[in-house]
């Protein structure tokens, strides 16, 4: 293995792992972008005096259990995906006769 291909394979963890991370946060940041509004009026109805307050409680709570479930779907989806994207960089296939190690880039998990 030459040098190039093992600083290649160092860089590869954490350039991976910035990438997934960014994902991650973009994707929990837009779940919750979408659901903010809907909780801000929710929870206003819910400070408001009278029989729709409790009625406004429940749905709140059970939108808010909803963007968390969501959230936590989009960051696994995502971490799934740097996982899989790292292992796609690190497989390699032995060149026939050359007995060296070469990447091939594909990963045997759809």
């Amino acid at each position: 293995m030459s040098t190039f291909d093992t600083y290649r394979k160092l860089a590869a963890g954490p350039l991976h792992s910035t990438a997934t991370s960014f994902r991650m946060g973009a994707g929990y940041l837009g779940v919750w972008t979408d659901r903010t509004p809907r909780l801000v009026t929710l929870g206003l109805k819910a400070w408001e005096p009278g029989p729709a307050a409790d009625e406004a409680v429940h749905h709140f709570w059970d939108e808010l259990i909803e963007a968390a479930q969501c959230s936590t779907d989009a960051a696994l989806q995502e971490l799934k995906r740097g996982i899989d994207d790292l292992e796609a960089c690190a497989q390699v296939d032995q060149s026939p006769g050359t007995g060296t190690a070469q990447p091939t880039g594909k990963s045997d998990k759809a």
